[in-house]
């Protein structure tokens, strides 16, 4: 494959997709003029066409002209130029290792994961900057895409456990020494049940799907922890987990009578004894509410006694629906209304609450009860 401009790592995944898997694929990747990039957007760019490449087993790549002064390759007179050292950074991080994939962090940045031979390196980046701090081996060490080394922290988390704690930015870093078999437990660890049930006192367990790959059966707990959406702010249960069989563990769970209706992210802290003692957290999302019936929220004030509440109402089910809300501002008694017989379908309608105006913006808490099924969904709205 070759192309003037180049392809963009999306447009090589779909070509590379639709290619015989029996064909040799070789690839021009010459790096993005610099006459027309920045520095950081050639190197990104370059980064993810690589990672591309890997993910779709491609037999070899290549600069077509690493002379080319447009590329900073190389000059003409044969020094060094700018993408010289991150192009030779990234071949040697991940030139001969396997794809295999990304894992969820903490801090959502983006990572992508090579391994050969048992050592493996992990390409790490975020848009915005943030810290992520989780367990990823023993020993990690990292370098940024000039080869200086990267300050990867050695801590003690909250519940007395060992993590690492790195600082990402928009620069793509190289992380060495992640643990394979701590990653492929994380990448099989799966939520069977995303959207959880808000009626009052239904008792309901997360289906949790998993697969045991380290080198021997683990026995230990397994901790949801999710302050937003459980009683208590957690949920745990013990497990044995023999080696490579994909199991399905249901977690009873109590959920909040004040739990926002919505998307809730939740830690999983594994703490197993399997070959040594293993510990580290799996971060996923689950879903309050089944999806039926969603409402989304704005608020507008009128006058200094008056908020216009204008609720847009997402009825996926046959029949029209109901709600009894109240309001509860802070430090005020609470107000009460209904939503009434909301058609299937979209459907706006506003209600007037007197709610007296406070020096600063403040967060209320909103409980509204379907009419006749004992449902509730709360929501956190600013006035």
């Amino acid at each position: 494959f070759t192309n003037s401009p180049q392809l963009t790592a999306a447009e090589l995944r779909h070509y590379l997709a639709e290619r015989s898997l029996s064909t040799d694929v070789w690839v021009s990747i010459d790096p993005l003029p610099a006459s027309r990039y920045n520095l950081l957007d050639r190197i990104r760019d370059l980064t993810e066409r690589m990672i591309a490449i890997k993910e779709f087993r491609v037999s070899a790549a290549f600069v077509s002209n690493p002379f080319n002064p447009d590329l900073q390759m190389l000059s003409a007179d044969q020094t060094v130029g700018e993408m010289l050292i991150p192009w030779h950074t990234l071949v040697t991080s991940i030139g001969e290792r396997d794809y295999f994939g990304s894992i969820e962090l903490p801090g959502g940045s983006t990572n992508h994961i090579f391994s050969k031979d048992g050592q493996a390196v992990m390409l790490l980046w975020s848009d915005a900057p943030v810290k992520e701090q989780a367990y990823l081996g023993d020993g990690i060490s990292g370098i940024d895409i000039w080869g200086n080394p990267v300050a990867v922290e050695e801590i003690v988390s909250a519940r007395g456990t060992p993590e690492q704690s790195v600082q990402t930015t928009a620069w793509p870093i190289v992380l060495r020494g992640i643990d394979m078999n701590v990653v492929n437990f994380r990448q099989k660890f799966q939520l069977a049940t995303r959207k959880l049930s808000s009626a009052v006192g239904s008792g309901q367990a997360i289906s949790l799907l998993i697969e045991n790959t380290l080198s021997q059966t683990a026995t230990g707990t397994i901790v949801a922890v999710g302050p937003s959406l459980f009683t208590g702010g957690r949920a745990e249960m013990q497990v044995q987990l023999p080696t490579n069989i994909p199991l399905t563990k249901n977690l009873p769970i109590a959920i909040r009578t004040d739990a926002s209706a919505g998307e809730h992210l939740l830690r999983f802290d594994i703490d197993l004894l399997a070959n040594k003692p293993y510990h580290f957290s799996i971060y996923r999302s689950a879903v309050l509410g089944l999806g039926d019936v969603e409402l989304s929220w704005e608020s507008t004030r009128r006058d200094t006694n008056l908020v216009e509440l204008r609720v847009d109402v997402l009825n996926n089910t046959e029949d029209a629906v109901s709600f009894d809300c109240k309001l509860f501002p802070p430090g005020r008694t609470y107000e009460r209304f209904k939503i009434e017989s909301a058609k299937p379908g979209s459907s706006l309608q506003e209600v007037r609450v007197f709610l007296p105006q406070s020096d600063a913006a403040s967060e209320a808490w909103l409980r509204c009860e379907q009419i006749g099924t004992g449902r509730v969904l709360n929501y956190r709205i600013r006035i």
